[in-house]
């Protein structure tokens, strides 16, 4: 029986959308933990496992595209009201606006 092909990035997309599914808000949410609370850039609270995550995707704090940004990307959680940071699907931690990793995907 042959079974749906899926691409690489679709492949790995699932896996870490159904991953996440059991993490809980408050893991997720930037606006809930330590990291969150102040600067973009604090990944003190971020576990080593979920930073090596992002370091798998690429991410950076400054887009080398200019049209392809966080903000714009369907991946991308905006930061809740009086918070700079906004967060991601793929990964934990707070997110730049402004930023880019490997898997950008442009909003429907």
């Amino acid at each position: 029986m042959v079974g749906p092909h899926y691409s690489r990035r679709e492949f790995l997309l699932m896996l870490v959308f159904l991953s996440s599914c059991q993490v809980s808000e408050k893991e997720t949410d930037p606006d809930r933990t330590e990291a969150g609370k102040g600067s973009c850039e604090d990944l003190s609270q971020v576990p080593e496992h979920d930073l090596k995550v992002r370091q798998t995707f690429a991410y950076v704090k400054e887009s080398p595209i200019a049209e392809n940004r966080c903000d714009n990307c369907k991946l991308w959680l905006p930061p809740k009201e009086g918070r700079d940071c906004g967060a991601c699907l793929l990964f934990k931690g707070p997110v730049f606006a402004s930023g880019y990793c490997t898997y950008w995907a442009p909003q429907e």
